[in-house]
This record gives structure tokens, sequence and C-alpha cells, in this order.
């Protein structure tokens, strides 16, 4: 190898053109050799001494004494060699170059910058020249010292050729280094250097690409692309080609789209081309993900109406695939029990050649979704965000069956039975909270069945309830979820939000019965008595919405019959608490009671906080009140604006207040759904923040929920806080699916990752993989993302390893009072 670089480092012919250019005659050799006569080593070791001395005054020359631990002894003793055999003027010998070829590599390894070593060299020029005229008569002075002079010129000249070949050789080996392609062509536009890079695009060693063309590695049908990139190389020194260009790998036969930029150099030998080759291919497969992520958006969409509406497994199976299929954009779905050989539950579209098999297992079964597209390949986000939907998707399913085939329906009306009408009532709470949408629980029963009973017999009674079931079956609202709960006794959900929505089902059900029933030939008039309840207004868990149901039932019994009542949550006690801490709250918002806790935000990346949360406490009388005992009081009687306002006031204040300290941090306050009701509370939100000094210090959040109930009014009020330089977070992100398809359109800067599911990311795989797409999700729409609930450092471990940005928890600390958290920050960010 060493061979080869001195050959290649400087031709003979060059050599001998740069002695020409010196002039370097015979008689300046002989003069050379008559100086070496005259000077013994001893003077010229005394010329070194004083060299040395000279650039030890130099604090660079110093550290590189020191830190190459150089000998200066014998560094002047091997100059001295140097400039003796310089004055044999034997200056085409090998050993010769070698030497000043080593001298020009250990200068450029070193950082001897060509300035600085001809600087030096002109102080070394100077003391030789004193010692000459100590040492030869003063007529031969003048033309031994020229001669001498272009002997050094020609050592000079060189050492800086190393110079210029060790450079080279260090842009090539970065050059080798470089992850992008990069060639170098001549004017012919052949290659003359190619990086390891090509070599592995185009899947043939470098050194037999030399003088080819990038042409011969590319498809024909992209001649006039190439023919375009050469152009455009001869009339601009740098650019980028916009159009894509194709490679052949000659191993694979694969088409490698690329993008080429390209840089034109002139030298003494002509033009150079360097193109940079960038293969695009994983560009170009995230940009398609994300296309085929935004697709499955509507799906999404879908899918969730789906859930709501769907009405048997049969149906929610045919459905899910055909929505796969029509809005997903995928050519095939079908869904199968065990096994894909087995007969389809559901399917829809033509298989086609690339397929992937998606299993969930439930109950002893695995259900597999086999999906199939007709070219392209499947991205892990695409497949993730289906597998949540296809495990949901089971789980209604197995709800279904269990309602259908292993709860047995009531045996005399063959409607559902009590504890199949528990287990649909928990499953309807579960998909409204999801949802976000009302019900009401309807529970009735026949007036003065017990007189039926006694006056014609049980089995009459029997025949009864029959027929009584037969009509209300044919009762579309209330037939889909109809239950007999005991005897006589009655129950249904209906899909309403108000009890005038009520009253009109109440009125149905008694058209139903204005023809009386025929008992052993008498006719009976039906009436009922009717309890009502709602949620979420008047419970949100499925044993209290019926129990108040039933309660309300028994009150509007006490009427006379034929009569309804609406549950209402509060008893009498529980009313007159209410008034009694609704009055407390309205004087501890006179009294100023209300303080402001705060809680870090930690920033992953460099472990130091970031943000702070502000949230509101109730101080009283020196205890302190959860939020829980009165945000709701504050929300329902409109106290919450007021509060806020003054919340934004009190942090504007403490922003200027930690600015002196040094605190440059941002604060986050929650807007209220309230809030978001009406423009005119938007309005009154943003004329308080233009009266504040520090708006771009404050971040506001919003929930999930609150947000899609008023997505209008939520973009009106953050796209004009964000002109104030006010960012915005959706708070408890990921608990509902509707809004993912309004991300792209919503002016937030991040999403916060509900606590639910940072306290399961250490334990269950499907909840960390929900966090891993939340996150994916933000970075491709350029969104932070804050966990809260952080408790463990294991949480925080795979945290940071997935890429979230911030974390907030216990496990840096709980909500805190002002001091507290000023000494908190300084111990995590250092003082000030």
């Amino acid at each position: 190898m060493q061979e080869k670089e001195e050959k290649n480092f400087l031709p003979e012919v060059k050599l001998e053109k740069l002695i020409k250019l010196l002039d370097i005659t015979e008689e300046d050799k002989e003069n050379l050799r008559y100086l070496k006569s005259r000077l013994t080593f001893e003077d010229i070791y005394e010329i070194f001494v004083k060299f040395s001395k000279h650039l030890y005054g130099f604090e660079d020359f110093r550290k590189i004494v020191v830190e190459r631990n150089v000998n200066l002894e014998e560094l002047r003793k091997r100059r001295t060699q140097y400039l003796l055999k310089l004055l044999n003027a034997e200056f085409l010998s090998p050993e010769y170059i070698e030497s000043r070829f080593k001298v020009g590599s250990l200068h450029s390894e070193i950082n001897v910058t060509p300035d600085v070593f001809m600087g030096a060299a002109g102080k070394l020029v100077e003391l030789i020249y004193e010692k000459l005229k100590e040492k030869i008569p003063k007529e031969k002075v003048e033309k031994v010292f020229i001669s001498l002079l272009k002997g050094l010129f020609l050592d000079f000249g060189i050492i800086l050729e190393a110079y210029e070949y060790e450079t080279f050789s260090k842009i090539l080996l970065a050059l080798d280094a470089n992850k992008d392609a990069i060639v170098i062509l001549n004017e012919d536009f052949e290659i003359v250097y190619a990086n390891k890079s090509f070599e592995k695009l185009i899947g043939i060693e470098k050194e037999k690409v030399k003088f080819k063309t990038p042409l011969d590695f590319m498809p024909e049908e992209y001649s006039s692309q190439y023919r375009l990139l050469c152009d455009y190389c001869k009339k601009s020194d740098s650019g980028v080609l916009k159009e894509v260009i194709y490679f052949i790998n000659q191993r694979t036969k694969v088409y490698i789209p690329t993008e080429i930029s390209f840089t034109r150099l002139k030298t003494d030998r002509g033009y150079f081309y360097v193109l940079d080759i960038r293969d695009l291919r994983e560009k170009l497969k995230l940009e398609e993900e994300h296309r085929r992520i935004s697709i499955l958006y509507s799906f999404v969409s879908s899918f969730t109406r789906m859930l709501t509406y769907a009405t048997s497994e049969k149906e929610l199976m045919e459905e899910y695939v055909k929505e796969l299929v029509e809005e997903g954009k995928l050519s095939y779905a079908g869904i199968y029990v065990n096994s894909t050989e087995s007969k389809p539950l559901a399917e829809y579209g033509v298989k086609k050649n690339r397929f992937i098999c998606i299993s969930e297992k439930q109950k002893g079964e695995i259900f597999i979704l086999l999906l199939s597209k007709e070219r392209e390949q499947f991205f892990q986000g695409e497949v993730n965000l289906i597998a949540e939907t296809f495990s949901e998707l089971i789980r209604k399913y197995q709800t279904f069956k269990e309602y259908t085939t292993k709860l047995e329906r009531d045996n005399l009306t063959g409607l559902l039975n009590r504890t199949l009408f528990v287990a649909l009532l928990e499953d309807e709470v579960r998909n409204a909270e999801l949802n976000n949408y009302s019900f009401a629980v309807l529970v009735f029963d026949i007036d003065f069945f017990t007189e039926v009973n006694v006056a014609f017999g049980k089995k009459a009674g029997d025949k009864v309830l029959i027929e009584v079931s037969k009509r209300l079956k044919e009762i579309k609202e209330i037939s889909e979820k109809l239950a007999r709960l005991e005897a006589d006794t009655f129950a249904t959900i209906v899909r309403i939000e108000n009890r005038e929505d009520v009253i009109r089902i109440i009125e149905k059900i008694k058209k139903a019965f204005e023809e009386p029933l025929k008992v052993n030939g008498t006719s009976v008039s039906i009436t009922f008595s009717y309890g009502i309840s709602f949620f979420p207004k008047t419970a949100k868990s499925a044993d209290r919405l019926l129990a108040l149901a039933v309660k309300a039932l028994n009150e509007a019994k006490k009427l006379g019959g034929n009569s309804y009542m609406f549950a209402e949550e509060e008893t009498g006690i529980e009313i007159r608490e209410k008034i009694e801490l609704v009055n407390e709250v309205k004087r501890a918002v006179e009294n100023r009671e209300f303080i402001l806790y705060f809680q870090p935000q930690i920033d992953l990346k460099n472990y130091k906080i970031a943000s702070a949360e502000a949230l509101l406490r109730w101080e009283k009388e020196g205890k302190i009140i959860p939020p829980s005992k009165f945000i709701q009081i504050l929300e329902e009687t409109g106290l919450i604006k007021e509060i806020f306002f003054v919340i934004l006031e009190k942090v504007d204040n403490l922003i200027e207040k930690w600015k002196k300290k040094k605190m440059n941090l941002r604060i986050t306050v929650n807007i209220s759904p309230v809030q978001l009701k009406s423009i005119n509370h938007v309005e009154e939100i943003v004329k308080h923040f233009r009266k504040l000094k520090n708006p771009h210090y404050i971040d506001v959040e919003i929930t999930e929920t609150a947000m899609m109930e008023n997505v209008n009014i939520s973009t009106i009020l953050l796209r004009t806080l964000r002109e104030r330089g006010v960012k915005a977070y959706i708070d408890d992100f990921g608990t509902r699916y509707s809004s993912l398809i309004y991300l792209t359109r919503l002016p937030v800067n991040g999403l916060k990752i509900d606590v639910e599911f940072t306290k399961k990311i250490d334990k269950d795989v499907k909840t960390l993989e929900v966090v891993k797409t939340i996150i994916s999700l933000a970075r491709a729409l350029n969104l932070e993302t804050i966990a809260e609930g952080v408790e463990t450092k294991e949480q925080e471990r795979i945290l940071k390893e997935i890429g979230c940005d911030y974390a907030q928890g216990y496990l840096y600390s709980p909500p805190i009072p002002e001091n507290e958290f000023e000494n908190l920050y300084f111990k995590f960010n250092g003082s000030s």
C-alpha cells in the first residue's frame, strides 16, 4: 500500500517540471555541494537550535511538543541531517522524495497549515543566510544563497504537494464514509471516483465503474432525465434535480429511486462534477406510510359509528370488512376463526398478492383478520391502527355473541332477561363514554297487574305478559333493547337526550295499548307506570342508572298509575348539601381562597424542567381541598370563567417574577369545557389574553372531549391565541377515535397522553403499542407529546425509548406551591 502511495504522490514528470520552473542548473547543484563542504554538522545544528527556539515562542508549537512528547534534541539532529541531504543535490532520488512526503504528511496530521509552514520557512531561510555569511567568501554568498533558495523552494513545493495529497486522501476517506452515494465525473461525464455507498447502491465494485457514465446503471426509460441532469451541471455551479431518477441494482435488478444534487468544480485540469445521490426508498416509504395512516382515519371514524349503531354480530363483522376495503383502500378483508382455511365469518373484496394476518385471542378462540393489497406493502403504523380497531371489534363481537347465545332470554316472553339487560346497559355506558352521546333508561310495569293475577289466575296473567311483550316489540324505538326484568316490570334503553323525546315514546306505548287485551273473554285495559333516568345527567354507571329509574318508577306508581317520573340523582339531603357547598364556593371566590399549585413537566432529552402546569386548589381554614370537590360547582355556576381570568393574571405576574430569577419556563393553564360553549366566551378569553404582558410564555390545555364537542369554537379560539404566541395542547389524548381526523386541521402544538395509557405501558403490550402509535402520529404531524401520570423509572425509560418529548407525574413531583416549585426548579435545572 505504501509503495502505491509513493508512486501516485508525485509523478517523476511533475517533479522534473518543478525543477525546470525553478531553473535548477548543474551550476546550482555544484554550489550546493560547495556549501556542504564549507558547513559542518555543528554549523547546521546551530542553525536549527536557533530555529527551534524561535518556534518555541509560539503557543501552537509548544502545544504540539507537549502533546506529541517531542524530543527537541532529536528533532534538531534530524533536521540537520535533512539539510545535509539537500546539499547533496540528489533531488530525484526516491529516498529524498519519500522523506519530503513524510514531512508533508506529518505537518498535515498535526494541523500545521501551509501558511504557517511557509512563515516558519522564512525564518529558517534568514538563519541559513546569516550562517552563510560567516562560512563562505563574501563574493560567493549571493550566488550560493540563490542556489540554496532554489533547492529549498523545490523542497517546499514537494512538501506542499504532500499537503494536497493528504488533504485529498482525507476527502476520499470522508466520501467513502458518506451514507449517500457519491460519484465524481470528469468533463465527459465519466466516473473517475465512486464511494462505497454507490457500490452498494448499484451492486458493482466501485473499481469497475470507472470511466463509465451514470447512465450505464440507469433504466433506459430514464435517459431523458439523465440528459437533463447533464444540462443542469453544465449551466449551474450547484443544484438539485427536481425529478426522481432511478438506478438499477445490477445484482438484484431492483429499481432504486434517488434524489441527485450536484456541484461543479473548476480545477487546473478542467471541470469536475460531484454528484450526491440520495436513496429515497426510506423517505418514500415513510411518506407512503403517512399517506396510508391518513386514509385510515376515515375508516376509524366509520368504525366508531359502526360500534355505536350495529345491532348484531353479523352486521358488525360485515360492515367492518366492507369499510376496511372501501374506506381503508384495501383490496380484501376477511375475518376467520382459528384458521384462514376455515369459512370466514365475513369477507369483502378480492384477494391480491400482498397480504398480512392480524390475530386477536379472546375467550379461547383466535380471531384472524386477513388483509390484502394489490401492490403496496403494509406499514407498521397502519397495521397497529387496524389492530387496535380489530381488538375492539372482537370485544364487541363477543358481547353480541353472549347476548344472543350464552345468556338466556326470558323463557316466557322471549325478551332479554335482567342479567342480559344489565350487561347490555354496561356496554351502552362504555360506548356512550367513548363516543360522547346521551341515552335514557326507561323502566315500566303494568298497573294493577296483581289484581289481574288474582282475578283470572297465574296462567291468564302469563298470557297477558306474552301479549304485552308482543305489542311492545312492535314499537321500533324500544324493541332493540327491550327486557323483562321481573314479573310485570319491563325496561329498555333509548338513545335520546331530553325529556320531550321520552314523553313521545311513552305516548307511542300508550297508543299501542289503546285497544284492550282479552283475558278469558273479558277486556282488560293495560296502562303502565314509568321511571326514567338519563346518562350522564342522572348517573354515570349502569347500576346507578337502573336503581334510580326503578326508584322513579316507584314514585310514579304512588300517583295512581299511567304516570311517569324522571329520576334525580340527589336526595333532598344531598340537594341541601350541594346548595351549601355552592354558597361556600362563591364566598371562596370572593375571598380569593383559591390558589395555584404547580406540577413540573420534564424534558426527557435533557432531564430539565421545561414547563409547569398551573392547577387550582382551594385553601380553606388551613386545609387544601382537592379539585374534585369544587370544579363541578365552579362550572355549573359559571364561576369558572371568573376564576380562569384570575388564574391568567396570576400566571402572567408569576412569569414576570420568575424571569427575574432566571426561571425561563412556560406555564400551562386549563380551559374548562364550559368556556367553549359559545363564541361569546371565546371573545372574553381572547380579550383577557390581550391584556397580558407575557402571553407567549403561556400554554393552554383543552380536553379531547371538550374540543370534539365544540370543534369550530375550539379552532377559532386556538387560532386566535396562536397569534399571541400561545401554544395549545390536547389533554387526555387517546380516549377517543373521533379526534384523529381533526388533528391535521386543529391549531394545536402537542398531545398529552392520558394517564390511563401511561400507567399501563410497562405492563400491557397493547397499551404500549397505542402509545407508540400516538407518538408516531404526533411526530408525523410535527406535534409535541407529554405523558401524564409518570410514576416509575420504568415508565420513564419506555417513554424516552419510544420518543416521547416530555413527562409529568409523581415520579418528579406532585402539584406543589409556588415556593416549593422554585426550589424544585433549581434542583433540576441548576442554580441561576
